[in-house]
């Protein structure tokens, strides 16, 4: 009897520390491509400050979540990310639109491909 109420928590504790990790990526997902498209947006507006403003703005929200995210994501692919967002206030300080806007797509789809990897989905189990 013992052991069976051993498990049930044990499996009730990894279900909710699975579906917070869940839930925590996905509105980093969300917040981070809501906070990318404003910077993209910026730049083909050819507001090149409040793009630099928005470049900063990303660097401080990703840093704060990408904390968490080292808890448990892998660390090849928030190393990518990190040094994508590292490089988009370079570019549009430079005033490098074009490559900006693909860094930022770049991004966003790297962002995506971290919340689609860790949904608990057959593709992703095998």
């Amino acid at each position: 009897m013992n052991r069976a109420v051993i498990i049930s928590v044990l499996f009730i504790l990894v279900a909710m520390l699975s579906t917070m990790g869940i839930m925590n990526t996905y509105h980093m997902k969300t917040q981070m491509k809501e906070y990318l498209m404003a910077a993209e947006q910026a730049a083909i507006q050819g507001d090149i400050e409040k793009a630099v403003k928005e470049s900063e703005n990303i660097q401080k929200k990703w840093d704060e979540k990408e904390k968490w995210l080292l808890l448990y994501v892998k660390h090849n692919e928030i190393d990518t990310i990190n040094q994508s967002i590292s490089e988009l206030k370079f570019l549009i300080q430079y005033q490098d639109t074009a490559e900006f806007c693909s860094k930022i797509n770049e991004t966003i789809t790297m962002i995506e491909h971290v919340w689609e990897s860790e949904l608990p989905i057959f593709k992703n189990i095998l």
